[in-house]
């Protein structure tokens, strides 16, 4: 599961299900991001209200184990895949984000989604290095 679970309006029902068709020993894998991945996103700079927009959806990395213990899995790994990484905006990027390609810039309102793209085209256009230290947590529940 690769960025689902903030779109899940209940992950005790999902997990009931989940275990109820796993194989014995059968293994999943949720990717997700903790809410201090969230505010360590480097465009959080630029769209403040998506911090507060995502925390509001984004399960707590710790109610999801506690969910999916009590429905019968047991917590194999978690793994965190932040690192360091230094870069410049791509056009690419700017133009995902011009499109509103990420859902968090349905969650805020027009005035900041337009603030946020005049910062972030700015820093494409200065060529502003961005050091950043972000990344996904991965959480591996087995059925047993």
């Amino acid at each position: 599961m690769t960025d689902v679970i903030h779109h899940v309006p209940d992950i005790s029902v999902m997990f009931t299900e989940l275990y109820r068709v796993l194989k014995l020993n059968g293994k999943v894998c949720i990717l997700t991001e903790s809410h201090e991945q969230i505010e360590a996103r480097f465009w959080s700079a630029h769209f403040p209200a998506t911090v507060t927009a995502e925390k509001q959806i984004y399960p707590v990395i710790s109610e999801i184990v506690s969910s999916a213990n009590q429905c019968g899995f047991l917590l194999e790994d978690i793994i965190k895949t932040d690192c360091r990484q230094s870069f410049t905006i791509s056009p690419e990027f700017v133009n995902t984000v011009e499109n509103k390609g990420f859902s968090m810039f349905h969650l805020i309102s027009d005035e900041d989604f337009s603030n946020g793209l005049k910062l972030l085209k700015e820093d494409y256009e200065n060529k502003v290095v961005i050091n950043s230290y972000h990344g996904q947590t991965l959480l591996w529940l087995k059925k047993e």
